[in-house]
């Protein structure tokens, strides 16, 4: 298993890395190269985008991923010897020879989320870089979820959406309700998987805070339902 680093030098290059493409800090702003969905040549372009120039001359990165298998468990089941085991069992369909399955803590809160990397894109981060933090998107706005409904004694909703998926979280009182991935095909889709969460937990379309990461259309599509939808437009704000 391979447990995420938490201290890395400065100065290091912050890389994204999703299903549908890969994006890098450079000169105070994002620089994202999209992937076309299902596109068989996935791994060739990503070789090709982590031969980038402006990466060169780095050794050290934090590369933050949003593959869709991850799965929250409480900390204190885990160690060394069965973090896979537990991966394994979330996700019985995975060929986990070909994943690389990492931890990260969420702080304070006594869960950890494990995550898998498919193995051609870790090796290639790890001929680029000598040192590599990896980390996964959705940790930082489950632990934000959950820091924000202790300190204000209350139920949120917390949604991330992509293109092609979208994981809906909701925590009460600093503990974690629910938290899952849903595909998404249609925008549509995300009205419905949200409406059966709020359905499934009691949650009032009127009166639940609800933060979305997500883009301007999609949280014109949202408030139209949630009256207290909030966009939240970068991981980086979560």
């Amino acid at each position: 298993m391979q447990v995420t680093g938490n201290n890395i030098p400065s100065p290091h290059k912050s890389i994204r890395l999703s299903m549908d493409g890969l994006s890098f800090f450079q000169a105070n702003a994002w620089k994202h190269t999209r992937f076309v969905p299902n596109d068989l040549q996935l791994e060739q372009a990503l070789a090709r985008l982590l031969c980038e120039p402006a990466l060169q001359d780095l050794h050290m990165a934090n590369i933050e991923v949003d593959y869709p298998y991850t799965t929250l468990v409480p900390s204190q089941l885990l160690s060394n010897q069965d973090a896979l085991s537990v991966f394994t069992f979330h996700f019985p369909e995975t060929n986990t020879d070909k994943l690389v399955v990492c931890a990260q803590e969420i702080a304070g809160f006594n869960i950890t989320l494990l995550f898998g990397i498919p193995q051609l894109h870790y090796r290639l981060a790890n001929q680029l870089f000598s040192h590599i933090k990896w980390s996964h998107m959705l940790l930082p706005c489950i632990q934000q979820c959950l820091k924000s409904t202790k300190q204000k004694g209350e139920t949120q909703a917390w949604i991330q959406a992509k293109d092609s998926y979208a994981n809906i979280a909701v925590a009460n009182n600093g503990n974690l309700l629910f938290s899952n991935y849903f595909p998404i095909q249609h925008p549509n889709d995300l009205l419905y998987y949200t409406a059966k969460v709020f359905e499934q937990y009691q949650l009032s379309q009127q009166h639940t805070p609800t933060y979305l990461i997500g883009n301007q259309e999609t949280h014109q599509l949202l408030v139209k339902h949630l009256a207290l939808c909030q966009q939240i437009e970068d991981y980086a704000h979560c």
